[in-house]
């Protein structure tokens, strides 16, 4: 059996393949909205090796994504699939077609990805430019402080909140004060 299917949004286009189709309209299924509510219905009366006419592979769907799903219905039912000029369109082949043209697209991506990468990488050997999470610098009282706290004169809590630091932060500051003086003691 022959079917007619398009997704046509705009009612001019919908006169105009309407006046040109010899196919009873009891088998002619239009969406005008992305809810696909024809298609669905149309995929409840085809069966095996019918036939499904469209106008053209822009008016089958109006995504990527739907003319894909769509295709691989058309495909997984083994109906064929014709163009109104008579053509065959070879769902299978339409559907590798588009995995090569999304195969070739993430890898000229993650190409020109890895180029910027390398441009970055090269600036920042040559010392221009400001990568990564900015350094946090100790404040210039900051040894004084932490000497107060250990002789119990202040908490680390009262001059973390004051610095207005995270604790990680803070107490990272604090760790690398620590193996300084360590480091200190052993040379004295």
């Amino acid at each position: 059996m022959e079917y007619f299917y398009a997704y046509l949004p705009e009612k001019q286009q919908h006169d105009e393949v309407l006046n040109s189709l010899q196919i009873s309209k009891k088998q002619i299924f239009i969406d005008k909205s992305n809810d696909y509510k024809n298609w669905k219905h149309l995929m409840k009366d085809v069966k095996q090796d019918d036939t499904v006419y469209i106008p053209s592979i822009e008016m089958f769907a109006n995504e990527e994504t739907d003319l894909r799903q769509k295709l691989e219905t058309i495909n997984n039912m083994n109906v064929q699939l014709f163009s109104l000029d008579q053509r065959s369109i070879d769902a299978k082949l339409l559907l590798d077609f588009m995995d090569f043209l999304n195969q070739s697209r993430k890898r000229k991506a993650k190409e020109l990805q890895r180029v910027g990468i390398e441009k970055a990488l090269e600036k920042k050997h040559k010392g221009e430019g400001n990568f990564g999470r900015p350094r946090i610098h100790r404040p210039d009282d900051f040894e004084e402080q932490l000497d107060r706290i250990f002789n119990k004169e202040m908490t680390h809590e009262d001059y973390r909140e004051e610095l207005g630091m995270k604790r990680s932060t803070y107490y990272k500051l604090v760790h690398e004060y620590k193996l300084k003086l360590d480091k200190e003691e052993g040379k004295s």
